[in-house]
């Protein structure tokens, strides 16, 4: 998100997850942060997501694919996806960013 911050001005993250409380408890402090309503089936995430300029992916296919729909620039973690897993490094895109930070990891912390 820093690197957002840095790039551009007056930039607002729109984040849309299942697990809505984590999110809150880890970023609802932002005053950049727009969390997605609860009452929000996975289309309208999907849709609102599409909307944004920029995208930062987490490991999956649904960031993934909100990202794809938005263009503009992308950043994800270096260290995904992982060896074995179904989706392959081949699906991240050149001119998306890459960040040597797994940020997957601090969830089980």
């Amino acid at each position: 998100m820093n690197h957002y911050r840095q790039k551009y001005t007056n930039c607002r993250f729109l984040i849309a997850s299942d697990d809505k409380t984590f999110v809150k408890q880890h970023l609802g402090h932002f005053n950049d942060v727009v969390i997605t309503p609860p009452n929000f089936f996975h289309g309208h995430d999907l849709a609102a997501l599409a909307l944004c300029e920029h995208s930062i992916l987490t490991g999956g296919t649904y960031s993934w694919w909100a990202a794809w729909f938005a263009g503009g620039n992308v950043i994800h973690d270096l260290n995904y996806p992982v060896p074995f897993q179904k989706c392959v490094k081949e699906h991240y895109f050149p001119p998306w960013f890459m960040f040597p930070h797994n940020s997957s990891s601090k969830r089980n912390e």
